[in-house]
């Protein structure tokens, strides 16, 4: 091991250059690229948990939009025929309904113009 202002070798174990004086950081420079490798460990696993939950997500929508092969193009019916009859007796009032309300409307609106 050298100093690094001056060059002087050193022993392993100096803590400080018999030359210069200047102390050797080596043992903490150690302790903090440990740390940091340790920090680095720390974010990964969160982070790459993180992209594979995102792209699993991702992959799920578009299965979803595109359906699978068998199905591709047709919506699934999950309406039994009694359902389908309810439903388009349903919009048929409701529509008698509009129908009967603007028709109600109209006729106000001719009655207040005369």
């Amino acid at each position: 091991m050298y100093c690094k202002h001056c060059g002087q070798k050193l022993e392993e174990d100096s803590i400080f250059c018999t030359k210069c004086g200047m102390p050797v950081q080596q043992k903490e420079k150690k302790a903090k690229s440990g740390k940091r490798n340790q920090n680095k460990k720390k974010i990964a696993k969160p982070v790459a948990l993180a992209v594979v939950v995102t792209a699993a997500g991702i992959g799920c929508k578009i299965y979803m939009e595109k359906g699978t092969p068998e199905n591709k193009g047709q919506q699934i019916d999950s309406m039994t025929a009694e359902e389908k009859k309810i439903q388009a007796l349903a919009e048929e009032e409701a529509r008698g309904k509009d129908a009967l309300e603007a028709r109600a409307l109209a006729e106000a609106e001719a009655e207040k113009k005369q």
